[in-house]
């Protein structure tokens, strides 16, 4: 009997772009040895410290071809329900592909990109690009100590491998689908959320992940309220999968049941229809978890075929976390943060979204220092139109190839005169029908360091959970985005420890409210909601579900509704709970 007639799913897991272990590889393919990286030294990289795993080039067409011969195998005589890509990640400098195949490439890729001589005048200097080579590191000029690039060469590398990746991934997840479309596609790309995942592992997930169904994430960022107060999620991996329509594996496992339950809670908030990989490895379920696990499956029509209500968007714009190895990561992480403690839904963006803003009352551009002349029109017209904007830092001051502007691009919007940017204090106008804030800076209550344990910064700088505290100013960026947003529609009173997903279903028509408490010490008592109601519908019931009640029943809840505003308190949150909103 077949896994398929027994209906277990099953799943193949492919190291593809991550390492050919070759001590047996080369015994089945002698020439599988020019299907190795070589970086820029000469030196075949290896996976860590296992140095028996060498690093295959993403461009080779010969390795690319016998990865599908793995997949069609896979799919034609395992008749597996899933291929999964670990390890699709391309190395970090020093030690990036600089093999022959790579070099040719990587000038055909400019040379296509800047066909005409005076773009490849206006972007390098000169217009033969026959020369051109890959940037090479040394002990003296080490990629880490890069804070900002500014190297157009080096920019377009990044950009070269990020569209190799991608390329890479398109063409499997194709290959899977022309195969068997019912086949899932997973991929383990793991960029760190503070962390620029384009220079270090090649991967940007708007043009990545929308070839496949699902990632993993491996982050440490398990959810906890840290020993130092600061909230710790996974909800910016969660917000940036939404925005690119994939969902999450991840480890549900905790140090307790609690701890466990608290994961799970905050895959169902934020994590739709996954969630995760119950029990960790080996698989350890307690009677605890089985009653979430309970719960999900009894409740599953609230978790399916939703999508954001939020009314709030932050972009990550490309040019400025690709070309910026620190201050916009801190800045987009500190923002993130404050919306995500402050129970302001938010929707993560990327570049293309800018296209279309009518979704939502308010868009942030925390330290978004790099946008393109259209970026800049684009902002002015959802601006114009009535829309709010909130920006800081160094919003502007640069094109999208990070050359600085003569004042910056959006001083007109900011409010702020052209001749004295950057403006020293928050500035609050108005442009068309549109409410402008402008904030100098976010100031963050912990500064990264740039030496570790006494010793000058020796690796990259990633913007990980130890500085995801609540910014100086963050009552002031709250303030800003409600200013601008002009009434919007979900208000929710608890402490800083809560959090709270905005959700809508259009059949049947409701509105989804889950409530996570990250304090798993304290229960929280009494939370007051206020919902404005969306234009033509009228709140009919409100529902309150819980795993944490022994009985799991819905409790009906009693409200007010008043002038297209309703008013309602839930009673309890030990640590997750639904508000079902009906309409009519």
């Amino acid at each position: 009997m077949s896994f398929n007639e027994t209906h277990i799913r099953v799943g193949a897991y492919l190291q593809s772009i991550g390492s050919m272990m070759y001590e047996t590889f080369l015994q089945e393919n002698p020439k599988a040895k020019m299907w190795a990286s070589v970086n820029q030294d000469g030196f075949i990289p290896r996976y860590g410290q296992q140095y028996f795993r060498w690093v295959p080039c993403v461009n080779q067409e010969d390795y690319l071809a016998y990865i599908e011969k793995i997949i069609k195998y896979a799919i034609e005589y395992v008749k597996t329900d899933l291929i999964h890509f670990d390890n699709f990640i391309l190395w970090p400098e020093p030690y990036s592909c600089h093999c022959p195949v790579c070099r040719e490439k990587f000038r055909q890729y400019l040379k296509d990109k800047y066909p005409t001589p005076e773009a490849r005048k206006e972007r390098f200097g000169f217009i033969n690009l026959d020369f051109i080579e890959p940037p090479v590191f040394d002990l003296f000029n080490p990629p880490w100590a890069l804070d900002v690039i500014r190297d157009p060469v080096l920019q377009e590398w990044i950009d070269f491998r990020v569209k190799s990746l991608s390329n890479a991934y398109m063409r499997f997840s194709n290959y899977v689908r022309n195969l068997n479309p019912n086949v899932a596609v997973a991929v383990n790309l793991n960029p760190p959320p503070g962390g620029n995942s384009a220079f270090l592992r090649g991967g940007w997930p708007p043009l990545l992940y929308p070839h496949g169904d699902v990632h993993w994430t491996e982050e440490p960022d398990h959810p906890r309220i840290g020993e130092d107060g600061r909230l710790i999620s996974r909800i910016q991996t969660f917000k940036i999968a939404q925005a690119t329509g994939n969902a999450v594996f991840c480890y549900v496992r905790g140090e307790n049941s609690d701890s466990s339950k608290l994961m799970m809670a905050e895959s169902m908030a934020y994590n739709s229809y996954v969630l995760g990989m119950i029990g960790g490895v080996p698989p350890i379920v307690d009677q605890y978890m089985e009653q979430y696990i309970s719960f999900y499956k009894k409740n599953k029509e609230y978790f399916v075929n939703t999508e954001s209500a939020a009314e709030v968007a932050v972009l990550r714009s490309y040019a400025s976390l690709s070309y910026n190895n620190y201050s916009t990561h801190l800045s987009v992480i500190l923002f993130e943060q404050t919306l995500i403690q402050a129970r302001m839904p938010f929707d993560v963006i990327f570049d293309d979204h800018l296209k279309d803003l009518s979704k939502y009352k308010v868009l942030v551009l925390a330290n978004v220092e790099s946008l393109s002349n259209e970026q800049l029109d684009l902002i002015r017209d959802y601006v114009k139109a009535g829309g709010g904007l909130v920006a800081t830092d160094e919003t502007s001051a640069y094109d999208q190839w990070r050359r600085r502007r003569p004042s910056y691009g959006l001083a007109d919007i900011f409010g702020i005169d052209p001749a004295k940017a950057p403006c020293e204090k928050t500035v609050r106008s108005v442009y068309g029908k549109g409410r402008v804030v402008y904030i100098p800076k976010i100031i963050p209550s912990v500064e990264p360091r740039d030496d570790v344990d006494g010793r000058w910064r020796m690796r990259y700088r990633i913007i990980d959970n130890r500085y995801w505290h609540l910014p100086k100013n963050w009552k002031e960026l709250v303030d800003a985005v409600e200013w601008t947003g002009q009434d919007l529609s979900l208000k929710v009173e608890a402490p800083l420890t809560v959090t709270a997903e905005f959700r809508r279903q259009e059949q049947p028509s409701r509105l989804l409210i889950h409530l996570i408490n990250y304090n798993l010490k304290n229960q929280v008592d009494y939370i007051n909601v206020t919902l404005r109601e969306p234009k033509g519908k009228r709140v009919e019931t409100i529902a309150i579900l819980s795993p944490d009640d022994d009985a799991e029943k819905e409790e009906k809840i009693p409200f007010i509704a008043q002038k297209g505003e309703v008013k309602f308190r839930i009673p309890k949150l030990k640590i997750y709970a639904i508000s079902v909103i009906e309409l009519r």
